[in-house]
């Protein structure tokens, strides 16, 4: 297969390093990592590309979100390619909680026949 023109300049083009600063995180979190020693590889036409990747990337991560470990005392095995993205609604009144949350982690105990779930909301 041989090569287009237009893929041969892309791939001898410079790289540059595009970045986004959020003043309120970088406040809020003096520690916080800014990751320019090793930053994350993206593949972008133009500059306005890869900021609004990061635009997209900020709304995310720019937020402050509270982590919980929940116990459910049944088995619920997750199939993300049928069921889709496993989010859910945390609700918990001792922890003045009641957001949607993001699952990051699951733990099924066939034993027990329990789940644990970590969830970011």
């Amino acid at each position: 297969m041989t090569a287009v023109a237009a893929d041969i300049v892309a791939a001898r083009r410079a790289a540059r390093i595009v970045k986004r600063e959020d003043t309120a995180t970088k406040s809020s979190y003096p520690g916080a990592r800014d990751n320019l020693e090793s930053p994350s590889a993206g593949y972008f036409d133009s500059q306005s590309d890869a900021m609004a990747a990061l635009n997209i990337e900020g709304a995310l991560t720019g937020v402050a979100r509270r982590r919980f470990a929940v116990r459910a005392q049944e088995m619920d095995i997750l199939d993300p390619a049928s069921d889709g993205i496993p989010s859910y609604r945390l609700i918990d009144s001792e922890q003045q909680v009641d957001t949607p949350c993001l699952v990051s982690r699951v733990v099924v105990d066939l034993e027990t026949e329990t789940t644990d779930w970590e969830l970011f909301g």
